[in-house]
C-alpha cells in the first residue's frame, strides 16, 4: 500500500491546516476546535494533533525574528489607529463646542471615539512591547 497521498488529500489536508490557523488566529480555542473538526468526520487524536502542530508552528513563528518584526509592526499599526480615533474624538468634541459656545446649543463629546482609540491605543503599545525587535 503506498503512502503517498492523491492530490486531492493533498488539497484536502493543506484546506484543513489553514482552516484551523484561521480559527486559532482569530481566538477560538483549542478544545471548540477540535470538537468541530470530530463533528466534521475526523478523528479525535487527528484533530488533536493537527491542532497542536499549528499552536506550535505559530508559537515558533511568533519567537522567531521575522514573527516579532511582522507582530511588532501589526501592533505600531494598531497605537497608531488609537491615536488617530484619539485626535478625532478630541478634535470633534473641541469643534462642536467652540461652534456651542459661539452659536448657543450643545456639543458633542465623542466617547465612543475616545473610549475606542484609548482601547487600541493600549493594546497596541503592550503588544509592541512584547514584540519589538
Amino acid at each position: 500500500m503506498s503512502t503517498e497521498q492523491y492530490p486531492d488529500e493533498e488539497t484536502l489536508i493543506r484546506a484543513l491546516y489553514n482552516s484551523v490557523s484561521k480559527q486559532l488566529a482569530e481566538g477560538a480555542r483549542k478544545g471548540k476546535i477540535v470538537e468541530t473538526l470530530v463533528k466534521g468526520g475526523w478523528p479525535r487524536d487527528f484533530a488533536v494533533r493537527v491542532v497542536d502542530e499549528v499552536q506550535g508552528a505559530m508559537r515558533d513563528y511568533r519567537a522567531s525574528p521575522e514573527g516579532r518584526q511582522v507582530l511588532s509592526r501589526k501592533y505600531a499599526e494598531l497605537m497608531g489607529t488609537g491615536l488617530t480615533a484619539l485626535v478625532a474624538g478630541g478634535l470633534i468634541t473641541a469643534a462642536t463646542y467652540y461652534w456651542a459656545l459661539l452659536a448657543g446649543g450643545g456639543y458633542i463629546i465623542a466617547v465612543g471615539a475616545f473610549f475606542w482609540g484609548t482601547i487600541n491605543l493600549l493594546r497596541g503599545f503592550f503588544g509592541w512591547l512584547k514584540y519589538r525587535p
